[in-house]
């Protein structure tokens, strides 16, 4: 039986209510959805938010969230015999340091004169920087103490910045520089060579001496003779831990290498020259373990390698 006259006219007024209270809802969510980007921008939001940004453009240096520091460092030498080398250090990051930090400062010199210690002393304290902004640089004088530098020295400047660890950084790897500099001839700079030891364990197909320590001299100067530092580790039958394992030689003595020259050293073996058969193994080995040359590069002398000696390892 269909509905006739005002019936009919109620039931579709009835009807039209809820739809009516549907789409006004769906027409305020969607003006709400529209007002959300713009919220964002809010007032409220800019009086949270900008302060902070602000405090990342002065030289006090104050940390913004979500954003890093990432101090460097440079070493430039010095303009004459009796002026200072300078330390440049500077914040590449996105944020202040938010601190002050230690700067270590190490001079190391090879002279022609006699009694002269090897490891100099600066002149100063080593100096704290103060917070440092980001895009900002701070520049460090740096000498050593006493009469500074000789005629007829030469020397290696080390400066690691943030070397107290004070500041959490972007990249912590890039805070150390190193700079080799003389005063030979007559008193001006010159370009000074040194070695670069480098050592790699290699892996070769003799079941006795399954390993060999591959030296290698990047540098550009020969090295005197030199200790290689050998360690070794195992691993056996799916066991959880290593144990410490007596080589046969814990130092060996190497030979000078010239620039650009490579030395192979096969006498790593444990003690009893016997590589157990399901043992992993690692092997380490240091170059210059000793610290009797002096090198361009000090921190790029170790190698390891870990192997499965022979069988099935776990």
């Amino acid at each position: 039986m269909r509905p006739t006259g005002w019936l009919a006219l109620g039931l579709l007024a009835v009807l039209a209510l809820p739809a009516a209270g549907v789409a006004a809802k769906n027409e305020a969510s969607r003006g709400k959805a529209r007002a959300t980007p713009s919220s964002a921008h809010s007032p409220k939001l800019q009086r949270a938010t900008l302060p902070k940004k602000k405090q990342n453009n002065p030289p006090g240096g104050g940390q913004t969230p979500g954003a890093a520091p990432d101090l460097t460092v440079e070493v430039v030498a010095p303009s004459a015999i009796s002026q200072p080398a300078r330390a440049v250090i500077r914040n590449s990051g996105t944020s202040g340091t938010g601190t002050s930090f230690d700067l270590a400062v190490t001079i190391e010199a090879v002279c022609q004169a006699p009694g002269t210690p090897p490891t100099l002393p600066p002149a100063e304290p080593e100096p704290r920087i103060q917070t440092l902004g980001a895009g900002a640089t701070r520049i460090a004088p740096v000498q050593p103490a006493g009469p500074g530098w000789v005629a007829g020295c030469r020397y290696q400047v080390t400066v690691q910045a943030d070397s107290g660890a004070d500041v959490t950084e972007s990249h912590e790897g890039n805070n150390v520089a190193t700079l080799q500099f003389d005063f030979i001839g007559q008193g001006g700079l010159t370009a000074v060579p040194f070695p670069d030891l480098t050592v790699e364990i290699q892996r070769v197909l003799n079941p006795e001496k399954p390993v060999t320590a591959r030296i290698h001299n990047a540098g550009m100067a020969a090295t005197g003779y030199f200790q290689l530092g050998i360690a070794i580790t195992a691993r056996c039958e799916a066991a959880t831990f290593t144990i410490p394992i007596v080589p046969l030689h814990a130092t060996l003595q190497i030979a000078p290498i010239g620039a650009g020259g490579t030395r192979y050293e096969d006498a790593i073996s444990p003690q009893d020259e016997t590589w157990s058969p399901g043992c992993f193994y690692e092997v380490e080995a240091t170059a210059d373990s000793g610290g009797a040359v002096a090198e361009s590069d000090e921190t790029n002398n170790e190698g390891s390698l870990t192997f499965c000696a022979s069988g099935t390892c776990y």
